[in-house]
């Protein structure tokens, strides 16, 4: 059968899932996929889900299976995945970015019964750099600057990209026929005052997937 998986950063399910152990009563899960067949995200059961997250020396990786109801219900939305071929380990690509959301530009409302955060996706330009000397790990990572000027649609600027930790990096390049086509690096673990952003390379996951079977 073909999974499909959610990917994000290790560190992230970690941080969930301790604030579900200290008694942290989370009103509801959403997966957004808004489309044209659906105006709202399709709830989703993450507790239980299952999952698994690896988050030491360098390495962070959380993923998720979901099942077959969400599955369709993305499906129907018109969400399309990502496939092991779309998944790359190593080659230059022309340009970089980074798709997440930022903490900066989240909207909290507070009611008698909660607080409610809606979040801003952006996908963010970013410049491929040499790892800082004093944020190399054990294990491998990537660096990258986020381009200057960024802004949301209000106008505000950047303040620091908190919050994009999980995040999808994507590589494009444009092919020998003129296609701009796109692959997934890697995933976004950690950043510095500098908005230098640590990045987990793509290739577990890939291998992860090609172990599994899944051609999703």
């Amino acid at each position: 059968p073909q999974h499909w998986y959610l990917a994000t950063a290790g560190h992230v399910l970690k941080q969930i899932d301790q604030a579900l152990d200290k008694g942290v009563e989370p009103h509801s899960f959403w997966l957004s996929d808004h489309g044209p067949k659906f105006q709202n995200p399709v709830p989703f059961d993450y507790i239980n889900a299952a999952r698994t997250s690896l988050d030491e020396k360098g390495q962070d990786y959380g993923l998720i299976l979901l099942n077959q109801l969400y599955v369709d219900n993305l499906r129907m939305n018109n969400v399309v995945p990502l496939t092991i071929n779309e998944v790359a380990h190593e080659g230059a690509f022309d340009a970089y970015c980074i798709l997440g959301s930022p903490s900066c530009w989240n909207v909290a409302t507070e009611y008698s019964t909660g607080i409610k955060i809606e979040t801003s996706p952006v996908m963010l330009a970013a410049d491929r750099i040499d790892v800082p000397k004093e944020l190399e790990s054990k294990n491998p990572r990537m660096a990258f600057r986020i381009a200057s000027g960024a802004m949301n649609d209000s106008g505000e600027s950047l303040q620091d990209i908190d919050g994009l930790s999980g995040g999808p990096v994507f590589g494009f390049k444009r092919t020998d026929d003129g296609r701009l086509k796109y692959w997934l690096v890697g995933v976004q673990s950690s950043w510095n005052s500098k908005n230098i952003a640590l990045v987990c390379p793509a290739l577990p996951l890939k291998l992860i997937l090609a172990i599994d079977g899944a051609l999703e």
